[in-house]
């Protein structure tokens, strides 16, 4: 998946992001500050948008639809 920013009327490539499997799902956080990004193995990744670089503080795994919060 690549993220873009639109500047006026050009799109600015600004992060690839790679995944073990498919992507399955993304959602930005009511902020607009995060981006989650999830797998179709149940991993997901938190990208903070203001540098598009992963958030490591949270790290969450989807085991039979329960979130697991990772320390």
């Amino acid at each position: 998946m690549i993220l873009y920013k639109l500047n006026e009327d050009k799109l600015e490539e600004k992060k690839v992001i790679t995944s073990r499997s498919a992507i399955s799902a993304l959602a930005y956080s009511p902020d607009g500050i995060l981006l989650v990004v999830s797998d179709a193995q149940g991993k997901i990744m938190v990208y903070n948008i203001s540098n598009y670089e992963m958030n490591n503080y949270y790290n969450y795994r989807i085991i039979d639809h329960i979130y697991i919060y990772i320390i």
